[in-house]
């Protein structure tokens, strides 16, 4: 459930933004819980402390004028936290800002003005692009990334992060996207490949939501994603450590790695068919 509180923050975030003519998109760990844990009635023990925004912006100008309109005033409803995309609204609640748009650089990074600071904001204006509208309560409806444009995300977080819940948000949604209203797609998108022992059902989730990923993501994008993915498709990587449970018996960690590996390559396997980076297909 999303608390009162969190309603109220994410209500008066919407209206500032708005009407300073800045668009908006849920993202993060808050997105995943609303659309697509709570959506499809998913069982999941993650749970996020603040709310992450994506914010398209002309130039940094118009991120400044955001910032003020939220923290200046006589009764400012936020203020600035110690990290500069960091804000907290007077219920408490604390949002993480992500600009991106007219301040990206040609390589897909923002490089924060007065300080030393990059992130990787790729792949945010297709997740804007394709946002759905979401009531989170009380009559609040906001845009958030659907779940392919957050396994992407949750992709690039990952890799420049090493937070492990970002792996973890990455991994659920690979895992059960089958089971997020997606039975009758698997039947009725990948039968020929099910039938022909190219994929096998198990494993078809992960297929689909490749192929989801592929047709939401520019060809600059999927380009990085695939480069990325290349380091989960080694069982024995390092990168894959954070999702091994059954450490200490090594057959059992063996046959573990192996399955998850197989997700990711399967995953790689749906972009790049539906971006048709690849020819044919080769037993998964």
């Amino acid at each position: 459930m999303i608390s009162p509180d969190e309603i109220e923050v994410l209500r008066d975030f919407s209206v500032i933004a708005e009407h300073n003519d800045v668009p908006f998109v849920l993202i993060g760990a808050g997105a995943r819980l609303v659309i697509f844990d709570r959506a499809h009635d998913l069982q999941s023990t993650r749970t996020t402390t603040d709310w992450d925004i994506g914010v398209n912006v002309n130039d940094w100008e118009a991120f400044r004028r955001l910032q003020d309109a939220l923290t200046v005033g006589p009764e400012p409803l936020f203020t600035r936290g110690r990290e500069v995309h960091r804000f907290r609204h007077i219920k408490g609640v604390a949002i993480d800002i992500v600009p991106f748009g007219g301040v990206e650089r040609e390589d897909g990074t923002i490089a924060w003005p007065e300080e030393d600071t990059e992130m990787l904001v790729l792949g945010l204006r297709e997740v804007l692009s394709n946002a759905v509208s979401v009531d989170i309560g009380e009559g609040v409806i906001v845009p958030a990334a659907t779940a392919p444009g957050l396994a992407m995300l949750k992709t690039f977080a990952f890799h420049e992060r090493r937070i492990n819940d970002d792996l973890h948000d990455l991994y659920f949604i690979l895992d059960n996207y089958d089971r997020a209203g997606n039975e009758d797609r698997i039947f009725d998108e990948l039968s020929d490949l099910l039938s022909d022992g190219l994929l096998e059902y198990d494993d078809a989730g992960a297929y689909l939501l490749g192929i989801d990923v592929g047709r939401l993501v520019s060809s600059r994008t999927v380009k990085k994603l695939l480069e990325i993915m290349t380091t989960f498709l080694d069982p024995f990587s390092s990168d894959l450590s954070p999702l091994i449970t059954r450490v200490g018996d090594e057959r059992q960690e063996v046959a573990e790695r192996t399955r998850i590996a197989k997700k990711f390559s399967t995953f790689r396997a749906g972009i790049e068919a539906a971006t048709k980076s690849v020819e044919g297909l080769v037993k998964l």
